[in-house]
Parts: C-alpha cells; sequence; structure tokens
C-alpha cells in the first residue's frame, strides 16, 4: 500500500501503471487495485490480464465504485487476495503509477 496524503484526483479520468509477473517465480493474473479517500470510502477494481512482459494498464477512476470524493485521496493498495488471485505464490512488480 502506499499514502497518497489527500492526493487530488478530481481532474484525472485515469489510474496508468504498468504490470508485470516474474516468469521464474510464477505470478498471479488477477489482482485487486484499492483507492481510499478521506471520507473512509473506498473502491476496488480487479486487474486483470498480468503477463510474463510489461504491460501498460489503464484503468478508469470511474471503475472504482464506491467513490464519491476524489479531491482528498489517502491510499492506494493491491491486493493479493484468496478470492481473485490465480496462484497463490510468486512475484508481481508494478512501476510507473500515474492519474492522468
Amino acid at each position: 500500500w502506499s499514502k497518497l496524503q489527500k492526493a487530488n484526483f478530481s481532474k484525472g479520468k485515469n489510474l496508468l501503471l504498468y504490470v508485470k509477473g516474474d516468469e521464474n517465480a510464477g505470478f498471479t493474473t488477477d489482482i485487486k487495485l484499492e483507492l481510499k479517500n478521506s471520507r473512509g470510502e473506498a473502491g476496488s477494481y480487479i486487474l486483470s490480464g498480468i503477463t510474463k512482459s510489461w504491460k501498460e494498464f489503464t484503468v478508469p477512476l470511474s471503475e472504482f465504485s464506491g467513490l464519491t470524493d476524489l479531491s482528498s485521496m489517502e491510499e492506494f493498495v493491491i491486493t493479493f487476495d484468496d478470492v481473485n488471485a490465480t496462484v497463490k505464490k510468486g512475484v508481481i512488480y508494478v512501476d510507473d503509477i500515474t492519474v492522468n
């Protein structure tokens, strides 16, 4: 997880990030992304399609249902859970997370 320190995402449309799995260690193809705001609201999105090569993912902020205010964001969380993970052990790399 990462603290966002009340970042203002209200003018943004998309969350952009690069993700890849480690071919040798194994990896899940699905992870859960979560955003949390200062009001205590949380929205989540299941990111699917992770491969062994770097891939850019564009997730519309509107897909994080449950968030009514994007002007004061507190946390960005990546969750590896038993429900969504396709593989229970492995390594995922995440880079260049931005909102535009």
